[in-house]
């Protein structure tokens, strides 16, 4: 019988040197977590980042052909719409396509003449008029058409946080109703001063 209660006492014994045994496993890992905390990986949103080249691009137009006017309006909107890529909100960041920047007068004509058959400008009597075709400031390296699918860039910029940058920085935007699935911007001043303006 004593040998049966020495067993079963035995047997207990170890049960509780396992279970403190376990304890001391489980708090040396949470003091081990305690000085290494897990740090969560969050993904870095880039700001946009346009070049001359980019913007240069459609048009087949190079920088050095450029006159110094045209060249300086082009550094001054590479600077300020890389500089808005870091104001806009965290959902508006990331990639983000140039639909139209520089134009030659070729390309002029053509979206305009695109534009005419569409029932907008520049057209008399349903008939598309070349001498019509403004000189825009996409021709003088000063505009930039910006991809925006779902018109969310343009809602924020005509917002109360978007027109604080807006002014900031000295931008001039096309009113949204006339730029559905892009955002138009430009750093040349328009000649009514306003910077919320409709094109034609």
């Amino acid at each position: 019988m004593k040998k049966v209660l020495s067993i079963i006492l035995s047997l207990f014994s170890k049960k509780k040197d396992n279970e403190s045994s376990i304890t001391n496993v489980v708090e040396k890992d949470k003091e081990k977590a305690k000085e290494n905390p897990v740090v969560e990986e969050t993904k870095e949103v880039k700001s946009w980042n346009f070049t001359k080249e980019e913007i240069l691009k459609k048009s087949g137009v190079k920088y050095e052909d450029l006159p110094d006017t045209h060249k300086k309006n082009l550094d001054l909107l590479v600077e300020k719409i890389n500089e808005l890529g870091k104001r806009v909100p965290d959902n508006l960041k990331g990639p983000r396509k140039c639909n139209s920047g520089y134009r030659s007068p070729e390309d002029q004509y053509r979206i305009y003449k695109q534009r005419a058959k569409n029932k907008q400008a520049p057209f008399e009597d349903g008939v598309y008029v070349q001498s019509k075709v403004p000189i825009t400031n996409h021709m003088k390296g000063g505009a930039i058409d910006l991809n925006d699918p779902d018109d969310t860039l343009d809602e924020w910029l005509e917002s109360e946080d978007g027109k604080k940058v807006v002014k900031e920085l000295d931008l001039y935007i096309e009113n949204k109703k006339y730029t559905k699935g892009w955002a138009h911007i430009q750093v040349i001043r328009t000649k009514s001063g306003n910077r919320y303006f409709i094109p034609y």
